[in-house]
Parts: structure tokens; sequence; C-alpha cells
């Protein structure tokens, strides 16, 4: 008689696929990591070649003087008039006007002035100007008058050269088509007061500088302090809104002081939070911060902006 049952030299294909099954559910646990972590990084990443950007761009602004750059101060002072139908004069205790310094897209071509008013205001490629905000290259680049040194001078001063692309054999490449470029937003909170004048970086990722894209202005109504109805009409881009995406309220107003009447653009940056489709021409637009004018009239969306940066008054 046995007392104990007989010993087993293996496992039976039950247990077997008991315990692959218990393994696999552990290896897509683990394996769910992976992608998470890689998202991630990519945000690390990110985040740390805008800091990097913002302070290298804030030091060439100080270093090369841009906020009394000739093709600058001017537009910035109490005296600076719009050459548009109908724009007045800044405040002299108010904010100036801005302007906005982007060589990568003021040296695509022409940049006419354009009517000052709310949207719709479509505007063909080829011109790339802000409504109601002046786009303008440093005088220090067109100095240079030789066109290539023009744009070797804009490849090192508003481009991080430091990251660098790769081709498809693993070669590294000159331009990289994901690679981080900049461009300043320049205004002054009095118009009569040199020492007010403001800079903000904005920051791009992937943002095409050979063949520039359109940037469209849209028609917009606020529903509250952050939150705005967003509408375009036919011929004009659906945009290509979600959350992360920066817009730029380049709302003009006419504000009267002591019962003269003065201009003024918004300018102001808003970054998209939440995105949702009221009806086929419309969207509902979360923004952040909240708005800081309850008369915004349009909008528009910057491109491949990933960051923008505040980097205020010279220190």
């Amino acid at each position: 008689m046995r007392l104990f049952p007989p010993q087993r030299l293996g496992v039976t294909l039950v247990e077997v696929l008991a315990a692959i099954g218990i393994m696999g559910i552990g290896m897509l646990a683990i394996l769910v990591l992976f992608p998470l972590g890689a998202m991630s990084m990519a945000r690390a990443l990110k985040d740390d070649r805008c800091g990097a950007i913002a302070w290298n761009a804030d030091s060439l602004c100080t270093a090369l003087d841009y906020r009394n750059d000739p093709q600058v101060k001017p537009i910035l002072e109490k005296t600076y008039t719009p050459p548009v139908p109908g724009a007045l004069p800044p405040d002299p205790l108010g904010p100036g006007y801005p302007v906005f310094i982007d060589p990568h897209y003021n040296l695509a071509g022409a940049i006419p002035e354009t009517t000052l008013g709310p949207a719709p205001n479509p505007q063909p490629v080829q011109y790339l100007a802000y409504p109601n905000i002046r786009r303008v290259t440093p005088q220090k680049l067109l100095a240079l008058g030789n066109p290539a040194a023009i744009l070797e001078a804009r490849e090192r001063l508003f481009c991080f050269n430091d990251d660098m692309g790769f081709s498809v054999n693993g070669y590294p490449k000159e331009h990289s088509d994901g690679r981080y470029t900049w461009s300043y937003l320049v205004r002054r909170l009095q118009s009569s007061l040199p020492s007010s004048t403001e800079v903000t970086v904005v920051v791009y990722s992937g943002r095409p500088t050979e063949m520039p894209m359109a940037e469209e202005v849209y028609a917009v109504t606020p529903e509250d302090t952050t939150a705005v109805r967003l509408s375009w009409v036919p011929g004009q881009e659906e945009p290509p809104l979600r959350k992360g995406h920066w817009l730029l309220d380049t709302t003009y107003e006419v504000r009267t002081r002591g019962g003269v009447n003065y201009g003024s653009v918004h300018a102001q940056f808003y970054r998209v939070v939440d995105v949702a489709r009221l009806s086929a021409n419309t969207l509902l637009v979360e923004v952040q911060p909240p708005l800081r004018h309850s008369n915004v009239s349009q909008m528009q969306l910057l491109k491949g902006a990933i960051e923008v940066f505040d980097r205020g008054a010279a220190r």
C-alpha cells in the first residue's frame, strides 16, 4: 500500500498554458510602460529644449539690442501710426503697437499692410502678415546686404542649431524638418516709456522656413473668460486646432482718454486647452490664461508654435 502519490516527472499542458497566460499578462503590463515612457521622454525633451531656447533667445535679444533696432523701435514709439486707413496713434500713457521680429517669414516675400478690423480677412500664402501687427527683420541682418549672408545669420540667430536631425541612412543632415526656431513679439506697456519695452519669445517646432505656411485669421466671439467661439467662412482653411496649440489675439480697438481716441492692438497669446465642434464652421475653444479683454474679435493660429515665454523688459 502506497502512502504517497507517485512522483511527477513534468507538468501538464494545462499548467504550461496557465503559466504562459500569467506571464503574458505581466509582459503586457510592462510593455504598456514603454510608449508612456517614450511620451514622457518626448515631453521632457521638448520642455528642456524650450527652456534652453527661451534663455538663449532672450540673451541674444538683449545682446543685439533688438528692442532698439531701427526696424523695431519706430513702431514702438508713441508717434507711430500704422499706415492703414483709419488707424490711430497709440496712447502715450497706454500700450504701444506691437511688432513681430520674424525673419523666417518676413524674408519669404513682400508683406503688405492689412485692413484694421475684425476677421475674417483671408490672406494669400505669400503675404503671411499678422493683421494689425507688423512683421520685420532686424536691421542687423538686413545690413549684411548679401542674401546668402542674411540667410546664414538668420539660421544662426533664430534657430536652435544644437538640435541635430538625421536622414534615413543614419547620417546627420544639415537642416532638420523638426528643428526648433523662434521669433519675438516686442511691445511697450507705455508707448512713451522705452524702459517698459517687453519681449515675448515664441518657440516653434517643425515650422517650415523654406516654404512658409499660411497663418489664417479667424473671427471669434468670447463665451466667457476662458472660452471663445471661433468661426471661419468658405474659402478659409478649417483650423486644425488641438490641445497645446497657440492663438494670438490680433484685435484692434480704439481707446478714449481725455476725449482723445487712440489705437491699440491686444497682442495676447493663449494656449488651447480643449476644442469642441459646435457646427460645420464653428468651434468652441477653451483657452488659458483667461481672456484679458472682453472685446476680442479675431485670433490667429500660430502654426508650429509649441511654447510662449514672456521675458519681460531688459534686465
